[in-house]
């Protein structure tokens, strides 16, 4: 079985990352916690299962900082003029 960890910013954090696992083991980790410029890391999407299954995906959920937030608002400002 497979468990496959995806940046959820098409690649632009880490390349999938792929584990074999036995079934019923336990599912392998993502460690450390990914880093994304301007984003805070929220967790994986869906929620890691404790076992293992079946063939898992896992996806990296990203919270925009405010700074990141701020700069975006300040580039479409300035498109506007």
């Amino acid at each position: 079985m497979t468990v496959t960890y995806k940046d959820g910013a098409n690649g632009a954090v880490f390349s999938d990352v792929v584990m074999s696992v036995k079934k019923g083991g336990s599912t392998p980790k993502y460690t450390p916690d990914p880093v994304r410029e301007g984003y805070v890391f929220s967790g994986w999407n869906p929620t890691i299962a404790e076992k293992a299954t079946a063939d898992a995906t896992y996806t990296a959920v990203w919270q925009k900082t405010i700074a990141e937030e701020d700069r975006n608002r300040k580039a479409l400002f300035q498109t506007a003029l």
